[in-house]
């Protein structure tokens, strides 16, 4: 057999070279920058290409995961590869302080970036004071 006859084997080779170069950087350099200021935390995402229909923001538990797929349709008239593929291109995972106000957290996507913003609660400032626990013994 050979192989350069069988289209449907370099059909399925193409798409995975394809993907690979997709996953591997092929779509955008991603960028995360935090800041904090007094009255909130906030982190940007600066992905070029990518649209606001790709981010994802969740919150769970005390993490804020966000993520961005990217979704692609292939039509197959054998059906063998039919179907809507979901490959990521970003994820990251933060860890959310104590002080944020959970309810309060927002994303706005505006030109190349995704902005999050995650309010502190004021009256929980005190809380974050280090101070040195005493070991009874």
């Amino acid at each position: 057999m050979n192989l350069l006859e069988n289209k449907e084997l370099l059909r399925n080779l193409l798409y995975s070279g394809d993907l690979l170069h997709t996953i591997n950087g092929g779509i955008s350099m991603t960028y995360v920058d935090v800041k904090r200021t007094p009255q909130e935390i906030i982190i940007n995402v600066s992905a070029p290409s990518v649209q606001a229909e790709a981010f994802n923001v969740m919150v769970e538990q005390d993490k804020l995961l966000v993520y961005a797929l990217l979704h692609h349709q292939i039509q197959d008239e054998n059906a063998s590869l039919a179907g809507t593929f979901a490959m990521p291109m970003f994820s990251q995972t933060f860890d959310i302080p104590a002080n944020v106000d959970i309810e309060h957290i927002e994303a706005q996507h505006e030109g190349n970036q995704l902005q999050i913003s995650m309010p502190l609660l004021p009256d929980m400032e005190s809380h974050t004071v280090r101070r040195r626990i005493e070991i009874k013994h």
